[in-house]
C-alpha cells in the first residue's frame, strides 16, 4: 500500500492546494497554506530544543514546498504559491 506521512500531506497541501475536484467547480484558484503552528515538543528541555524543532519543520514542510515550487514554476506559467511559514509556539 502506499502511505503518505504527516509531512507528506503538508508538502502536497501547499503545493497543490487544500480543494479537491468538488470544490475547484465553484472556487478556480487553489486554497494554499499561509502558515503552520505546531506546538512545543513537551520533551524539550531547553530553548535550543525548540529551534531544533523549528529547523526540522522548516526542512520538512518548508523547503520541499520551496523545492516542489521552484520546478512548477518553470513549467506552469502563472503559479503563484508561496512556502508557508512554520511556527512552533510554547503555550497554546
Amino acid at each position: 500500500s502506499i502511505s503518505m506521512s504527516c509531512s507528506d500531506k503538508l508538502v502536497r497541501w501547499g503545493v497543490l492546494g487544500l480543494g479537491g475536484a468538488l470544490l475547484s467547480m465553484y472556487i478556480p484558484n487553489p486554497i494554499v497554506l499561509s502558515s503552520i503552528c505546531v506546538s512545543k515538543d513537551p520533551r524539550a528541555v531547553d530553548d535550543r530544543a525548540d529551534l531544533g524543532q523549528l529547523n526540522a519543520l522548516r526542512r520538512a514542510i518548508t523547503d520541499r514546498i520551496g523545492k516542489a515550487l521552484m520546478v512548477i514554476t518553470e513549467t506552469e506559467k502563472g503559479w503563484n504559491v508561496k512556502p508557508p511559514k512554520v511556527a512552533v509556539v510554547s503555550d497554546v
